[in-house]
């Protein structure tokens, strides 16, 4: 995701490029064995979408194939095969575990066909701690620390292609995707009874029919169903302290909250080409 944000340059507003997921906004990054396409667009000035194209990356999956196909892909790395961070005294244990399973194929041979993505990351993360403190007889000390930073994600998604007829083609999508971090709100000044623990998880539904109108005439309706949750949770009953170019402790900046959201994005584009005008 951050090299396809440093390829489509700045965009428009604070939010940076945008991104689209089989022509819909919004969705998370599938893993790479699902991709089909990446196009980049830049031109600010086409009539095709609904705000100004600076950074706009669209995303194409694969569709079901006519044959089985799948993969696997495994990784690890620990501290072992790293250096140690020049910010922390010592070499904390570090861990990242990933995991992809991909497999597609006919359904109906000619008529339906599916793919289905799976992938897992498990990072034991460090985030190190350089401040200045007082100890208990109030004299002025450093405090170096390396707290072990545990992050989880996942993401799954099911795709099914039917021809419903020579003109006629319905694609459904369905993906879900978690997040959990725990130790988060720590690191630099930030000391860890600043910590606290974040969620999130996201449910996907999509649904797109193509219509061949004519021959170089096409209709396509699109529908997307998006339901996401963010949670945080931590104890924010002691009193935080913050010392400018020092240390912040005491309690986190959150405590149990957490956010919902649910969007329905409806399109329809008819697209009529004649020579080398569209």
């Amino acid at each position: 995701a951050e090299a396809l944000q440093a390829l489509a340059g700045p965009a428009a507003g604070p939010n940076g490029a945008q991104m689209f997921i089989d022509g819909f906004s919004g969705g998370r990054l599938p893993p790479r064995a699902a991709i089909r396409e990446i196009r980049i667009n830049a031109n600010p000035f086409s009539a095709q979408f609904d705000r100004m194209g600076h950074g706009r990356i669209e995303i194409l999956t694969r569709p079901g194939t006519e044959s089985f196909r799948g993969g696997v892909n495994l990784g690890f790395n620990d501290e072992s095969l790293n250096a140690r961070d020049p910010f922390s005294v010592t070499r904390p244990p570090y861990q990242r575990r990933q995991g992809e399973l991909e497999l597609s194929g006919p359904l109906v041979k000619g008529k339906a066909a599916f793919s289905v993505e799976v992938e897992q990351r498990r990072v034991d993360d460090n985030d190190a701690i350089n401040a200045t403190v007082l100890d208990e007889k109030l004299n002025i000390v450093p405090f170096s620390q390396a707290l072990l930073s545990p992050q989880r994600r996942s993401n799954s998604s099911a795709r099914l292609d039917v021809q419903l007829s020579k003109a006629s083609t319905l694609t459904a999508r369905y993906s879900y995707g978690e997040g959990l971090r725990r130790q988060a709100g720590v690191g630099g000044y930030a000391l860890p009874s600043r910590a606290y623990e974040s969620r999130q998880g996201q449910h996907t539904f999509q649904l797109t029919h193509t219509l061949v109108l004519a021959k170089n005439v096409v209709n396509e309706t699109r529908v997307q169903y998006d339901r996401s949750r963010n949670d945080q949770e931590g104890d924010n009953s002691i009193p935080s302290i913050e010392v400018s170019d020092a240390f912040s402790g005491g309690g986190p900046q959150t405590g149990r909250s957490y956010s919902l959201t649910a969007r329905l994005e409806l399109q329809n584009y008819t697209s009529w080409t004649r020579g080398r005008h569209s």
